[in-house]
């Protein structure tokens, strides 16, 4: 996404456990999360139904992904995490790190932190306020201050692969931190 950022991510305790189980880490495909989005989950769909190009996709899935009978298959993954939040830090300025956190706009709420307020403060939290992206300083140490709340980000849209991967991706990164899962992930 172009740089470093903090997500706050919000896990799916369920299939967090269901993966586990499964021997299943993040799944970073994004034509296979397209090929899953098509199916209902825990719904099975005759094979028959589907497209060449979606068997030969879905034959590949790892273990875990679908359950595989004779003449159906069902979808049993389901995004792992939702990123709730992604708060980027200014590395050359107040309008990269605008830029930076506004890559983030199809996924999730935003902000940046400044490690200083800005020069013309109030200009800076128009701009932020403006695009949606809370803007955040540092006050000492440990503690920050919302200058700009972040717009909440629209949960209700139409889930694309794009943003499957995103949360994947972002799954992943919980798997290297967390030392019990780091084996089970790709």
């Amino acid at each position: 996404m172009g740089g470093p950022a903090l997500l706050a991510l919000e896990l799916d305790g369920d299939e967090d456990a269901r993966r586990a189980q499964a021997g299943l880490g993040a799944i970073p495909n994004t034509g296979l999360l397209d090929a899953l989005l098509n199916l209902p989950l825990g719904l099975p769909v005759n094979r028959s139904a589907l497209t060449d190009r979606e068997r030969r996709v879905l034959a590949r899935a790892l273990t875990g992904c679908l359950d595989r009978q004779r003449s159906t298959l069902t979808r049993l993954a389901r995004q792992p995490a939702r990123v709730a939040l992604a708060v980027v830090t200014a590395r050359r300025g107040f309008r990269d790190g605008l830029a930076g956190a506004g890559r983030f706009a199809p996924f999730c709420a935003r902000a940046l932190l400044l490690p200083r307020p800005p020069r013309d403060l109030t200009t800076a939290c128009a701009e932020a306020d403006y695009y949606g992206i809370g803007l955040l300083v540092a006050t000492g140490e440990s503690t920050v201050e919302v200058l700009v709340a972040p717009e909440p980000f629209d949960s209700t849209r139409r889930g694309s692969p794009h943003a499957w991967w995103f949360a994947e991706t972002a799954y992943q990164a919980h798997l290297d931190a967390s030392p019990a899962r780091r084996n089970h992930s790709r």
